[in-house]
């Protein structure tokens, strides 16, 4: 945001910092007999070959690497259109073509970032802000420029990956409320403060939906890149999940008013209730991954009878 009439100044001294990681557990649980119970559908699918679970997990990848530009506005779809490109179907490249050949690289880029968050989780190493920064990278690698507001009205710049933000980019909400992210100077401060409580032992011992959750919230807190952030945060919230239960949470673009509800819940000190969204999903990609080999797991046991 640069409009005129706004005082940064104010803005920036109106920030309110995320919470530490302390507070944030002592605020909220998981339904752990509900996770127990839905993970219980995966674990009665270890029987199945390898590849068919390597496969509905890929699916779930696609579903959310192809929504989450969505949901930044970036392109439209819908559910029927996620599901013909996550199932990659016989028309799905016809389909993806239709929305111009710019949503098929922002699609491919949005891939590659989960699959670096996968290779995260797969080593186990502690997120850093140099992976942070790489994951934006990844994440905005077909975007170029975004659009700002200045005195003349909207223009796009030119978009720096991998760097913090060299300008504040405080947004104005759905309710037309000034919002504001972490000002310029303290940004990599409250960065490296992220990740030390991501570090921490109290959050590495954690259920991993409060992990991810958390992480995302204090991300978006910060805002630290010039565009992209949404992206960057939903595709670190994986990281948790892939570690946990080996795929990440998807949230379609249907999702995004109470995906953006249960933000500005978490904004107001209700912690719970972004929580509750995020584990919400979690269930939803369980059960589109328990979905995705339901037939081959019948197939198996006729096979088997």
């Amino acid at each position: 945001m640069n409009d005129p009439e706004t005082n940064m100044h104010v803005l920036d001294a109106a920030y309110r910092p995320f919470p530490t990681f302390e507070k944030w557990a002592s605020q909220t649980s998981v339904d752990s007999v509900r996770w127990d119970r839905y993970n219980a559908s995966l674990r009665n699918r270890s029987e199945l070959a390898p590849e068919t679970l390597s496969r509905a997990r890929e699916i779930a990848k696609r579903a959310a690497a192809l929504d989450t530009g969505a949901i930044e506005g970036l392109y439209e779809v819908d559910r029927g259109f996620t599901y013909t490109v996550a199932f990659e179907t016989a028309a799905w490249e016809v389909e993806l073509s239709k929305k111009g050949e710019n949503v098929r690289s922002l699609f491919e880029a949005q891939l590659h970032a989960y699959d670096y968050v996968l290779d995260l989780a797969t080593k186990a190493e502690p997120i850093s802000e140099a992976a942070i920064r790489v994951l934006h990278e990844e994440v905005c690698r077909a975007q170029s420029t975004y659009r700002v507001m200045t005195a003349i009205g909207p223009q796009e710049q030119t978009l720096t990956k991998g760097r913090y933000k060299a300008l504040s980019n405080h947004v104005r909400t759905r309710d037309g409320v000034d919002h504001s992210y972490a000002p310029v100077d303290v940004t990599p401060a409250e960065m490296a403060r992220l990740v030390a409580e991501m570090r921490s032992d109290s959050f590495l011992a954690a259920h991993p939906v409060l992990q991810a959750a958390y992480a995302h919230y204090g991300l978006v807190v910060i805002h630290p890149f010039a565009d992209g952030n949404g992206r960057v945060a939903r595709a670190l919230a994986s990281a948790f999940t892939y570690r946990a239960i080996s795929m990440p949470i998807v949230i379609l673009s249907e999702h995004k008013e109470a995906y953006l509800d249960a933000l500005e819940s978490a904004d107001k000190g209700e912690y719970q209730v972004f929580v509750d969204f995020m584990a919400a999903r979690s269930f939803d990609t369980i059960t589109m991954v328990a979905e995705a080999t339901k037939g081959e797991l019948s197939s198996q046991n006729a096979d088997n009878a």
